[in-house]
């Protein structure tokens, strides 16, 4: 994160889109968009990664995608609908200001959730056959052991018995995606 008085885009275009790890650059982005080859971001990485692990079939699978940052959301509508293995989804995108989100999320195969509020998604917004990508980690105080814990977006415990799988947190998604961005240095460094 940037400190207030920087704006972002001005950062971002000063970025060779050569080095840019992170995928933010517009060249990347666009090339994102086009099916180029680019810098994917680190998240949305390492849940294709997922995806393509355990061969959850994506194609014509209804995905919904909670969250629409510029690092996440978007970059992983753009991965989830192009014409590739693990790919050829039908995405619906929702957001904090999505009305339906609890009857949108319960139509999907695969949900994936991004939108940085702890504990956001419990069992309503779920059906017995969804897959459920928990990219969140939000640090919370438990009352139980009385020390801050890292949860994720989806309320764990509530929905555990309820989906066809879940990704924990921690330990899920966040472990790929650093194994992702390192990927993406290993490659910036032989350009």
């Amino acid at each position: 994160p940037l400190p207030e008085q920087f704006d972002k885009n001005k950062v971002v275009i000063q970025i060779d889109p050569a080095k840019d790890i992170d995928g933010l650059h517009p060249v990347n982005v666009g090339r994102l968009v086009l099916g180029q080859k680019c810098f994917i971001p680190s998240t949305p990485s390492a849940v294709m990664e997922l995806l393509k692990y355990y061969k959850i079939p994506t194609e014509g699978a209804r995905i919904v995608i909670i969250g629409r940052s510029a690092i996440v959301g978007l970059p992983l509508l753009n991965l989830l609908v192009q014409k590739k293995d693990s790919a050829n989804a039908t995405v619906t995108l929702c957001h904090s200001r999505s009305k339906n989100i609890q009857e949108i999320s319960k139509n999907a195969d695969i949900l994936i959730i991004a939108i940085g509020k702890s504990r956001f998604v419990d069992h309503t917004y779920i059906s017995s056959r969804s897959i459920v990508i928990d990219v969140g980690i939000n640090e919370i105080y438990d009352t139980d052991t009385k020390t801050n814990i890292y949860v994720g977006d989806v309320f764990y415990q509530d929905v555990l018995s309820t989906v066809q799988a879940i990704t924990p947190v921690p330990g899920g998604i966040g472990t790929i995606t650093t194994a992702s961005l390192l990927k993406n240095v290993v490659e910036a460094s032989w350009i």
